[in-house]
C-alpha cells in the first residue's frame, strides 16, 4: 500500500485474497469445470471477474434473487407431488445467466504476487492441523 492507493484498490486486493483462497481449496479438492455462484458478495460483477482471472475458470452467475429459497421451493415442489423430479421442478422456475470467462495474464499477476507468501501460510496451516490431531 502506499498513498496512492485507493478503496477500490483494497477491495481489488480483498476480493483477490478471497479468489486464491478458493482456487487453493478447489485445487485442493481437484474441482474442475465452471464455478457456479449466486447472491450475496457475487452480485459484484468484480469479484466474479476477479475470481475467473485467478481461478482460471469460467464463474457462472445465476440471475435470480433469493437462490437458497427457490431451491427449498423445488424441494417442496416435488414432495408435494406437483412436479415428478427434483430437476422437472427446477426446469419450470427458470433464469437467466451470466459468465465471466478468465483472463489467464491478469490471473498470473495475482499467482504470482501471492506466491512469496505461500510458504509461510502453508507452515499455519500444518501447526493448526498438529494442533487438531492433539
Amino acid at each position: 500500500m502506499s498513498l496512492t492507493t485507493t478503496p477500490d484498490d483494497v477491495l481489488r486486493s480483498v476480493y483477490e485474497g478471497v479468489a486464491l483462497s478458493l482456487a487453493d481449496c478447489g485445487d485442493h479438492l481437484g474441482m474442475t469445470g465452471d464455478l457456479v455462484v449466486s447472491s450475496g458478495g457475487f452480485r459484484s460483477d468484480l469479484i466474479c471477474e476477479v475470481l475467473a482471472d485467478v481461478t482460471g475458470r469460467s464463474v457462472v452467475r445465476q440471475s435470480a434473487p433469493e437462490t437458497g429459497a427457490r431451491g427449498a421451493a423445488v424441494l417442496a415442489l416435488t414432495v408435494a407431488g406437483r412436479y415428478d423430479t427434483v430437476e422437472d421442478a427446477a426446469a419450470a422456475m427458470t433464469c437467466s445467466f451470466e459468465c465471466f470467462d478468465p483472463h489467464p495474464e491478469r490471473g498470473r499477476i495475482s499467482r504470482v504476487a501471492i506466491r512469496p507468501v505461500w510458504p509461510s501460510m502453508r507452515e499455519i496451516r500444518n501447526m493448526k492441523e498438529a494442533d487438531s490431531v492433539n
